[in-house]
Order: structure tokens, then sequence, then C-alpha cells
């Protein structure tokens, strides 16, 4: 009746009435039996039944009500598991999944003391009931079989008719808890994975903060993982140049939401070296359709671009080396070649002299002796030109090239050597072919080398059948020169092992001469290979690529 609401009024008033009732029916009861009416006391049972039936009436009247029922339903439909703890600390309603949490059923769990269900926390019935350092917390708790288990608990005070009770949310972490665990297992595994890598792996946002790095990423930046999350490449790179091509690169593949590969780019590390890397860059696409992030895998090709450089220093070494043999082996050849023309520069000479003093030369025949001398000037000219370039030494010049020019000029070179070879030379050069670019002395020396290989296969052949055959043609976009022999073939053991260093089959080479031949070719962008001729013997082959109009 205090508490002013009219349900709860209408309660008391119903209550208070029945007791009023009872107990005026027990006075008549008592007033009748004085006054020898009534012998029984039967009456009394009408009282209690007045009493018991309003109480229950009420009762009932609570339990039926629908709202009661949508309680009912809010309770069960609750993903986590809900007990109501009366100011007693004991379990007055639950719904089934915190029956199934515990291990209990729905009827067995109602009454169940709190801490029995969660060991060692203490209950305080102030304000009516709650549970003392629960609210929030993860805590074990234990099941009906005695079994304990990770456990989260949520505490909330409610006012209620019967005074205020504790509602109890309560969810079982052992799901969870493993989950967690086996995330962080994976994560550490993976963690290890990409530490182990050497190449450089990261992942940054569109601020171009680390979100992701490995341990070769915080090496190379002297720095450590943990410091490299959500700094930038500006924290670390002194280089403002590099540091706006990384962040120019990560924002294009970003917006472009498109792969991006940098075959060479730069990056200083915290000593102040710089690195030579090759760099793949992926968008990383959200639920959303937005690229935020960029995935980066470099690898530091440093030490790989010095050993090219080296090998090309070692390429060119070998290639003079080369040359300078061949020049040794046509040392004869060229004071053949230079002896002809200065011997016939020298008669000629003396005769013009022979014409003055005897006095009858006359205008033309001293023209026509000196239009021979500067012929044979030339020629010589030509062989001594042909001698300094095989034995200059430096890097590869590229420049526009005449093909047919060239091997011209090899031919010349080695007019002598090929007759005392007793080699007949056929050239059946394309006519217009387009001019190619590279190294003149290089592509000639690939040519010489050829024509000298051709020579020594042939050595075993009678003389009229030492025939060489110069052939050079366009085929699409490359020119394509073939040097083809009469002699005995390529064995099949040796098909495949003819272009390697230090093979040969000479009894006098090195096994240098078609290596360094086609790594010439491959420099140049070329290939050179071998087959058998239909007509018997070997055709070495070789192209170059032509010569774009661009090219200067």
């Amino acid at each position: 009746w205090r508490r002013g609401e009219a349900a709860e009024r209408r309660r008391a008033l119903l209550a208070a009435g029945s007791i009023f009732v009872a107990l005026a029916i027990v006075a008549l009861d008592v007033l009748f039996i004085n006054a020898g009416s009534v012998y029984a006391i039967y009456l009394y049972a009408f009282a209690s039944a007045t009493v018991l039936g309003a109480l229950g009436t009420e009762r009932g009247a609570r339990w039926n009500d629908p709202q009661h029922d949508r309680f009912r339903l809010v309770l069960e439909a609750a993903s986590n598991g809900l007990m109501i703890v009366d100011k007693r600390g004991h379990v007055g309603v639950a719904n089934a999944r915190a029956a199934r949490i515990f291990s209990y059923s729905v009827a067995e769990l109602s009454g169940v003391a709190v801490e029995e269900l969660v060991p060692g926390v203490g209950f305080s019935g102030s304000r009516g009931a709650a549970l003392l350092g629960l609210a929030g917390r993860e805590v074990m708790g234990r099941r009906k079989d005695g079994t304990q288990f990770p456990l989260e608990v949520n505490v909330t005070a409610m006012e209620s008719a019967d005074g205020v009770t504790t509602l109890l949310s309560v969810v079982d972490m052992t799901e969870r808890r493993r989950s967690e665990d086996l995330l962080r297992r994976e994560r550490g595994f993976l963690r290890q994975v990409i530490d182990i890598d050497t190449n450089l792996i990261f992942v940054k946002d569109r601020d171009g903060r680390f979100t992701l790095a490995n341990k070769a990423v915080a090496d190379l930046y002297g720095t450590t993982v943990e410091d490299l999350i959500g700094r930038t490449d500006a924290d670390f790179d002194g280089d403002p140049g590099e540091v706006a091509a990384f962040r120019r690169d990560d924002l294009q593949v970003m917006d472009t939401r498109s792969e991006l590969f940098i075959a060479d780019e730069r990056v200083t590390d915290s000593t102040g070296r710089v690195h030579a890397v090759q760099t793949i860059k992926r968008p990383l696409i959200g639920p959303d359709g937005r690229a935020d992030h960029v995935l980066g895998v470099s690898t530091d090709i440093t030490a790989r671009k010095e050993a090219e450089r080296e090998l090309g220093v070692q390429r060119n070494e070998i290639a003079h080396l080369s040359r300078a043999m061949m020049v040794a082996e046509l040392s004869g050849s060229l004071a053949h070649e230079l002896n002809q023309p200065l011997t016939a520069i020298l008669s000629n000479a003396q005769a013009a002299l022979r014409f003055l003093e005897r006095g009858d030369a006359t205008p033309s025949d001293i023209q026509e002796i000196l239009r021979d001398i500067v012929e044979d000037d030339k020629r010589a000219g030509h062989v001594i030109q042909g001698m300094r370039l095989l034995l200059t030494k430096g890097e590869a010049r590229r420049e526009a090239l005449d093909l047919n020019a060239a091997i011209q000029d090899v031919l010349r070179l080695m007019h002598s050597d090929l007759i005392h070879a007793g080699v007949t030379v056929i050239v059946r050069t394309g006519r217009d072919i387009p001019q190619v670019r590279g190294d003149r002395v290089q592509v000639q020396q690939v040519v010489m080398n050829l024509m000298l290989n051709a020579c020594d296969a042939m050595q075993q052949l009678p003389q009229r059948q030492r025939q060489l055959v110069l052939v050079t043609n366009l085929q699409g976009d490359f020119n394509q020169v073939d040097v083809i022999d009469r002699g005995p073939g390529v064995a099949p053991e040796h098909a495949t092992k003819i272009f390697e260093p230090f093979f040969t089959t000479k009894g006098h080479g090195l096994g240098m001469g078609l290596s360094i031949c086609r790594t010439i070719v491959a420099a140049h962008g070329g290939r050179l290979w071998a087959e058998d001729h239909a007509g018997g013997g070997t055709a070495f082959r070789f192209t170059l690529p032509v010569r774009v109009k661009e090219d200067t």
C-alpha cells in the first residue's frame, strides 16, 4: 500500500481483505461453538481457503499476464546466458543458454547459489542484491560436473516488485579463448615466416605509414619492427627524392587498384648506403571496394648489379684477349697484306723516278703512277685501321652499322689468311638490308671467329671443296648472317656443348671463341645458333635487331 501504485494497492486490499474475512469466519465459528450451535471446526478450513484462494488468484494473475510471456521470450532470445539472482544470491530465473553454459537444465539451475557457479566470488545483500567484483570481468566458472572454464560476467541491478534483484549476463569464453590462442599462434607463425624472408615485405596506408613490416625492412632502416609501425619512409630515409618516389608509386597503386612492377629503384639505408631494389606493389582492397593500403615486396639486387658490372668488365677483358689472340694468329697474313701495298708503292715510285731520269715521262704516265700509289696507300691504311680496331680495348660502343660493309672489311682483313688456307669465299649479301645498332669491332669479331672456325673445319678436305658461304638477309625485325662451311659437321655429342666456355675440339684452341660470340650477340639483342646444312657441313647463324629510326 505504501508503494502507492494502483496494482500494488489492489493486491494489498485483496490480501488484507481475505485475512479480515478469514478472521471473521474464525470468530463466527468460535461464537457458534460456544453457543452450542456448531460442534465442528470445519469453518477454519473455509477461512484458510479464503486467504489462499485470494493470494493464489493474485499470483496467477501476475504470471499469466501476457507481459510476463513477453519477458520470457526476450529472455530466451538473448545471445548471452541470462540469470536473475534474488537477494539471497540464488538463481531465480534463467534462460536456456545460461543453463547450457553451466550444464544444467533450466529447472535445475533455478535455486542454485551463484557462488556454486562462480567459485570464490563473494555476494553482498546491499540494496537487495549485488555481486561483488564481477562486472565486466573474465573469471572462472564451474559447470555442474565441477569442470572450470573461462567466463565473462556482466552485472545489472534491477528494481522489481520483490525489491532489488540482480541480472547476470554470462558468456562462455572457452571457444573465444581457443580462437584467440589459435589466432595468436598463427600470427606468431606468420611473423616468423616474413621475418625469415630476406626480401623487404611491408604494408602502408594512404598516409604512407607502415602498418606491417618484416625484419628486413627494419634492419635496412636501422630500427625495430615495433618502432617502424605507424611511421613513414621520411622518418628513416634521408633522400627526399626517394621518399617522394615511394609516395607517388604507393598512391598510384591504391588509386588505380592495379599492380606496379618497378625493375630498379633506389633506397638509402640507415648508414647512408644506397641499395638497388626490384619492387612489386599490389593494392589491398577492402570490403567497400576501396584500396587504402598497398602491399609491397622488394628484392635487394645491389649485389646482383655489382656482379653484372664485374662480369661486364671481365667479358670485355676476355673479348679483348680473344681479339689479341686472333691478331696474333693473323700476324703473318697481316704482314703479307701490308707488304703487298707497300711493295706496290715502292715499285710505282721507282718507276716514276726512272721515267723522270730518262726524260721520256709524260704527264699522263706520272698521273697514273701517282693514282696507283694513292690506292695502294689506302689499302695499307685499311689493313692498319682494321688491326688497330681489333686491338682497341674499352667499353662496347653502339652505333649505326652496315652489316654488309662490316663483312667486307673482315674479308679484306682475312684475304691472305683465306688464300693460305685454300678457302674460296662466296658472298651473298642481301640488297638494301637495313642497318643494325651495335659495336662494329665486336660484330666483326663474331664474323671473323666464325670464319676462322669454318676454315679449320675444312682443313681435311681437298682444296677444291673448301668453300665458305657468307649470306646476309632480312628476317622480320632482324638481320641474319649465315656462315656456312663444307666441313664434316658437329658431332651429335658435341652439339649442346660447343657454346660452353672452355669446350673445344681443336688441339690448339682455348674453347672461348663461340662462347664469347654468343655473349656478344646476346648483348646486342640477337641470337647465335648452329645447325646442320642441307648441302653438308655446318651453318652458324646469328641475328641482330634492325635499328629503329629513333636510334642515333
